[in-house]
C-alpha cells in the first residue's frame, strides 16, 4: 500500500471514530432528565377472594419502595382496617389524595382492583 492509501484509510478511521462518539453523545441527550416530582403516588388495592374455603376482602395501600412520605405507615394501618372499598376511597379523598386511574382484573379465586392516587408533597 502506498502513502496515499494509508492516509485515506486513516482519515476514514478518524471519521468513523468521530461519528461513533457523536452518536453516543446524542443518545445521552435524548435520555429524560431526572426531576423531582411535586407529587406522591400510591396504589389502593382491593382484593376479593371467592373460593370453597370462604370469601374475603383485603384492602391495602402500596407506596413506592423509596417513598419518604411521612404518613404512609399511619395511612396504611388505617386502610388495612377497612372492609368496604367505599370507606377506603372516602378516607383517601378526605386526606388529600386524588384518584388518577383504576384497573381491575380477574384471577383464579377472585378479582382485584387497583386505584392509583396522587397528592402534592
Amino acid at each position: 500500500m502506498n502513502t496515499k492509501t494509508h492516509l485515506t484509510l486513516f482519515i476514514i478511521l478518524l471519521l468513523a471514530i468521530n461519528f461513533n462518539a457523536n452518536a453516543q453523545v446524542n443518545n445521552n441527550k435524548s435520555l429524560p432528565q431526572q426531576t423531582s416530582s411535586k407529587y406522591i403516588f400510591c396504589e389502593l388495592w382491593e382484593q376479593k377472594r371467592t373460593s370453597f374455603i370462604g370469601n374475603g376482602t383485603k384492602i391495602f395501600l402500596n407506596f413506592a419502595s423509596k417513598s419518604k412520605y411521612l404518613k404512609q405507615d399511619e395511612e396504611s394501618t388505617t386502610i388495612d382496617k377497612f372492609t368496604d372499598i367505599i370507606d377506603a376511597l372516602d378516607y383517601m379523598s378526605e386526606n388529600g389524595w386524588e384518584l388518577q386511574d383504576k384497573d381491575a382484573r380477574d384471577f383464579e379465586g377472585g378479582f382485584e382492583t387497583c386505584y392509583l392516587f396522587k397528592r402534592k408533597k
